[in-house]
Order: C-alpha cells, then sequence, then structure tokens
C-alpha cells in the first residue's frame, strides 16, 4: 500500500466523522491481477460476519 493504514484513518477522520461499523475501503496493491470467472471475494469483520461474492 502506498499510505499506512493510520495514516489513510488520520486522513478521513478530518474530512468526516467515524463512527463504530465505518468500512473505508482501500482499493489494490500494486501487482494484484485483475477478477476472472471464478475467482471468490471474502471479507469477514470480527464480530458481525463474513461476506463472501463469486464472480461470474
Amino acid at each position: 500500500m502506498i499510505f499506512p493504514v493510520p495514516q489513510i484513518i488520520e486522513y478521513v477522520s478530518h474530512i468526516m466523522t467515524l463512527e463504530p461499523g465505518d468500512v473505508i475501503f482501500t482499493g489494490t496493491p500494486e501487482g494484484i491481477g485483475n477478477l476472472r470467472t471464478g475467482d471468490h471475494i471474502e471479507i469477514e469483520i470480527e464480530g458481525i460476519g463474513r461476506l463472501t461474492n463469486h464472480v461470474k
């Protein structure tokens, strides 16, 4: 990543109030390829749950 996560949180918190449960999407790091049919994307937030998407 170009910027460390604490720096991103600091920047965003100057623009808006961050609330519990807010999610900051950071984009894709360099070197990661495109999604392809059959890929699975999964995210999990402890105490909340897991979200899985299948690329068709």
